[in-house]
């Protein structure tokens, strides 16, 4: 009996970002993501079909106009890493030659590059190609310091490529990038290092929102035709213990300080810095849940002060670019 029932490890995902929105590139170009999960759907949007007939049920719903959207996990990978940051900043500074190369990542207003993404499904006996164009970075989130060292992201796209393909965008991407996991026990979190005034921090969460909105134009085209970026937000939560003059009391006093998350590969050959200039941090409770030593969570959230450097993000590997 022959296998007609496709699993998981049947698809791979490969990605290339677009020379304009929605429009695919005239020489195909993509790089095989890792991921661990996904959710790639889209929603047709049917239409009912109001007529008024003497038969006992509505008549069939029409096809409206679609709106694809997703969600996709995978593992920190410091090689990987790079293009998601692109699609959440845009291009990035590259500095660096031999194998050690620095991204810089800045947060600004620019508009965010778009990405053709395709889903194969290859196994013996058939194969079945999901192909998305105007892939746009919607959110991206991770753990510093779990072990699971995981980004959650998700993603909206201008449409899915109808008919449905039969063979691949490009039938040799580029290979996986080799596996450079963040190791949680190599991850720092500070305002200063060596003398950080945050104090201890036991977690620490990292969410950023491009608030894109997308928006159906009038160009005989199905799908969104344009997405509008509004205000950015980065944000997050600290694990904190209660101690003097550090984070709890900075929340109380409504002082703004610089956060640093860094993270690195097991071997140190890879790192990430993500460097906000000022946050502010959410007042928490005073709790007493017993009488060991207490700690709270504390929502932080970037913002704008005047003078100050916008965020950044610096990504060391050896991959020359993105």
């Amino acid at each position: 009996m022959s296998n007609t029932i496709y699993h998981g490890r049947h698809f791979t995902l490969a990605a290339g970002f677009e020379p304009d929105y929605r429009q695919a590139q005239s020489t195909p170009a993509a790089q095989l993501l890792k991921y661990s999960t996904l959710d790639f759907n889209r929603n047709p949007q049917r239409q009912e079909d109001e007529t008024i007939d003497p038969q006992a049920l509505a008549n069939k719903r029409d096809e409206g106009d679609e709106t694809p959207e997703g969600t996709l996990n995978a593992i920190m990978c410091l090689n990987d890493f790079g293009f998601w940051a692109k699609m959440m900043w845009g291009q990035p500074v590259t500095t660096g030659s031999a194998g050690a190369y620095t991204h810089v990542f800045s947060l600004g207003l620019n508009d965010r590059p778009s990405a053709l993404f395709e889903l194969a499904g290859v196994r013996s006996g058939g194969s079945r190609f999901h192909r998305f164009l105007g892939g746009m970075l919607r959110t991206l989130s991770w753990d510093v310091l779990a072990a699971q060292q995981s980004i959650e992201t998700s993603l909206l796209f201008s449409n899915e490529v109808r008919p449905q393909p039969t063979t691949a965008y490009m039938t040799t991407p580029a290979a996986k990038r080799v596996k450079a996991r963040a190791e949680p026990s190599r991850a720092a979190i500070y305002d200063v290092q060596g003398s950080s005034t945050l104090g201890r921090v036991g977690g620490c969460t990292v969410s950023f929102d491009n608030d894109l909105d997308p928006q159906a134009i009038g160009d005989a085209l199905p799908g969104y035709g344009v997405v509008l970026l509004g205000q950015p937000k980065l944000s997050g939560t600290l694990k904190v213990f209660f101690e003097d003059g550090t984070v709890v009391d900075h929340a109380r006093a409504n002082l703004s300080r610089r956060l640093v998350c860094s993270a690195s590969s097991r071997n140190g050959a890879e790192t990430l810095v993500l460097n906000i200039p000022d946050v502010q941090f959410d007042e928490p409770p005073t709790a007493i849940p017993a009488g060991r030593g207490l700690t709270a969570d504390i929502q932080w959230s970037a913002h704008y002060a005047a003078g100050s450097a916008a965020p950044t993000l610096t990504l060391t590997n050896a991959i020359p670019t993105y």
